[in-house]
């Protein structure tokens, strides 16, 4: 993780530091920049709040859907909190966007299907597109497609 390699390259701390964090953020990092001598201030970065379900996006959610992606461990919760752990289909595709939301999902009973390797939106879509363009194809109706 990034924080570790910011830890071993800054070794002894004699500095006054400033963390902008999340309120759910693993206190690990303040904890080792103190031990190394630091004085570590923190300040809530931001912080993510659930949506109101949107009644239309929760039914077709439920009818089902190719792809969920997970862009952060609080979208995981998040989803949870609105359509359930069951809240899906069990053939679709769960993508996140690296290890750590990956683990979340996992943590809160998702099978991950994808992890993307670059940990951007980029690094997301393209394993995305990477998985389905590998993925066998099945014989089934696309319900986007126009109908003739």
């Amino acid at each position: 993780m990034w924080s570790l390699q910011i830890q071993e390259l800054l070794g002894e701390i004699n500095n006054d530091l400033l963390i902008f964090a999340l309120p759910s953020a693993d206190a690990s990092q303040r904890r080792e920049l103190e031990r190394r001598g630091a004085v570590v201030d923190e300040i809530t970065a931001y912080r993510t709040l659930p949506a109101a379900p949107d009644p239309t996006g929760l039914t077709e959610l439920r009818r089902g859907v190719d792809a969920i992606t997970f862009t952060s461990s609080s979208t995981v919760r998040n989803f949870v909190a609105l359509a359930g752990r069951d809240g899906h289909s069990p053939h679709t595709v769960v993508a996140c966007i690296g290890p750590i939301t990956a683990n979340t999902a996992r943590e809160l009973g998702f099978r991950v299907d994808v992890v993307a390797t670059q940990y951007t939106t980029e690094g997301l879509v393209q394993a995305l597109a990477d998985h389905f363009s590998h993925a066998k194809k099945l014989p089934r109706k696309n319900r986007w497609a126009l109908e003739k």
